[in-house]
């Protein structure tokens, strides 16, 4: 399933959007392992180091 996140990079003060094709619906990212899975998503769809961040909303596209 495809979602639109918006994430914010703290140190960078720069919020974006990517669409990622997640397996598990939006409440499994909230766990900590579930975050750790979906920053390494981002990380790479974005090519990009992510060492704080904070996601904002995940919906269904």
């Amino acid at each position: 399933m495809l979602y639109l996140i918006e994430y914010t990079i703290l140190s960078e003060r720069k919020t974006s959007t990517v669409i990622l094709d997640l397996e598990n619906e939006p409440e499994y990212y909230d766990t900590p392992e579930g975050s750790q899975i979906l920053r390494k998503k981002i990380s790479s769809a974005e090519n990009l180091e992510l060492n704080s961040f904070s996601i904002g909303d995940i919906t269904t596209v």
